[in-house]
């Protein structure tokens, strides 16, 4: 719900579309948020998603190379904290 909301898009499109751009980057932020945050196991991510789960694990290696001088990556980056302190508040 929150990466949805981040993203502008519905939860839908995110968990069933093969879509591209940032489709593609919601999705990827759910999956590391889900992973990191959560603890969930890759597998189980692409389950719940109908995903196979190496697009997870990319995902979770895109996560790990971040390079704070591309601002794509620095984005992507600040919209994980961001969202990881909201999803910290939620569940207390």
């Amino acid at each position: 719900q929150l990466v949805s909301e981040t993203y502008d898009i519905s939860v839908r499109t995110i968990r069933m579309s093969n879509a591209r751009g940032n489709v593609q980057t919601a999705r990827s932020m759910a999956y590391v948020l889900l992973h990191f945050e959560q603890g969930l196991t890759m597998r189980y991510i692409a389950n719940k998603f109908g995903k196979w789960s190496n697009s997870v694990q990319r995902a979770i290696i895109y996560y790990k190379r971040i390079d704070t001088k591309i601002k794509s990556d620095k984005d992507f980056l600040d919209t994980y904290n961001r969202l990881a302190e909201k999803l910290k508040q939620k569940i207390k």
